[in-house]
């Protein structure tokens, strides 16, 4: 018996899986940071927000009654994502470590699926994964709020730093989890 789920969340965005197909999504990548030119979003002038990152975690799980296969990627949508001022380094800063966050939540949501002790199987098995992903999903929304708050995004300088810090160093303390795809005999 083969079950399959493919689940997206974009940070503030609900994408149907044939668009995640469709668009240029930028996976995230140590190596890799954004630039103003992935921004391709015509900004809101109506907002109050100088910008909008559109990142999310896609996850594909499958089960064929013997291995449970998870694969997550950190994805950024540069056509649902815009930057008022292009040259603000710092703005653009900000912006990366939205997309660092959502990084950090694919890592989270692997060590739960690793360390998780599933007793179900077939379609129940499917909703315990589901029900781990969903929960990792508004963990992020949450953090993703207080990065925000407590930065004044990006405005409060001392926050920020702070905020870099606190996420490189919990990317580090997750780097056993960085890999996107998890194969678990059950």
């Amino acid at each position: 018996m083969r079950n399959k789920i493919i689940l997206l969340v974009l940070l503030g965005l609900s994408l149907p899986i044939a668009a995640q197909k469709n668009s240029k999504l930028i996976s995230w990548s140590e190596s890799r940071s954004l630039n103003s030119k992935d921004f391709k979003a015509r900004p809101n002038k109506a907002s109050s927000y100088a910008a909008l990152t559109a990142s999310g975690i896609s996850c594909n799980i499958s089960y064929d009654g013997e291995i449970l296969s998870v694969e997550t990627t950190t994805t950024f949508s540069p056509k649902e994502s815009w930057i008022k001022d292009k040259d603000d380094q710092a703005l653009l800063a900000h912006e990366q470590f939205h997309f660092n966050i959502t990084e950090l939540y694919a890592r989270e949501f692997r060590k739960k699926i690793l360390n998780s002790q599933f007793k179900s199987r077939g379609k129940r098995l499917m909703k315990e994964v589901t029900a781990i992903y969903n929960s990792t999903i508004k963990e992020l929304d949450k953090y993703q709020k207080q990065y925000d708050n407590e930065t004044d995004h990006s405005i409060n300088k001392e926050a920020q730093l702070k905020w870099e810090k606190k996420v490189r160093e919990r990317l580090d303390s997750l780097k056993d989890y960085a890999k996107p795809k998890l194969f678990i005999k059950l």
